[in-house]
C-alpha cells in the first residue's frame, strides 16, 4: 500500500500534477535567474529524495513478503516491517514539507499564485 502511495505521489507530483511543467512555469514566472536555480534545486532534491524512499519501501515491502512466507515468523517481525513502512512515510512527509518550504522562501505570494495555479484533477 505504502508503495502504491509513493508511485502514486511521485507521478502526481512529477509527470501529470502539480509539478508537471513546474520548471516551465517557474521559468516563465520568476525573472531572477538565481532563484530559478534554487528552485530547480528544490526540485530536483525533492525528486532524488522520493526516489530513494520508493527503493526504501520496495525493500521493505519484499522484506515483509518473505516475512509473510515465512511459517515461523513472529508478530515482531510484522512489527518491524510496520514500523520501517512508518518511517518511510515520515521521510516523504518531511523531504514534501522541506520542498514546500525552499519554495515559499524563494517565491512571492503572487509568484506561487501564478505557479500553482493549475488545477490538478483528483482520483
Amino acid at each position: 500500500m505504502i508503495a502504491a502511495t509513493l508511485a502514486y505521489l511521485y507521478l502526481t507530483f512529477f509527470t501529470s500534477g502539480i509539478f508537471s511543467g513546474l520548471d516551465d512555469r517557474i521559468e516563465t514566472t520568476v525573472t531572477d535567474k538565481q532563484r530559478q536555480e534554487v528552485l530547480q534545486g528544490v526540485l530536483d532534491t525533492l525528486s532524488d529524495q522520493l526516489q530513494d524512499i520508493e527503493k526504501e519501501t520496495l525493500d521493505t515491502l519484499g522484506n515483509l513478503e518473505d516475512t509473510h512466507r515465512n511459517f515461523d515468523s513472529r508478530p515482531e517481525d510484522f512489527d518491524q516491517a510496520a514500523a520501517a513502512m512508518a518511517d518511510q512515510h515520515q521521510k516523504m512527509t518531511d523531504a514534501i514539507l522541506q520542498a514546500r518550504q525552499g519554495m515559499v522562501s524563494n517565491l512571492s505570494a503572487e509568484e506561487w499564485k501564478v505557479i500553482f495555479a493549475v488545477e490538478t484533477p483528483r482520483p
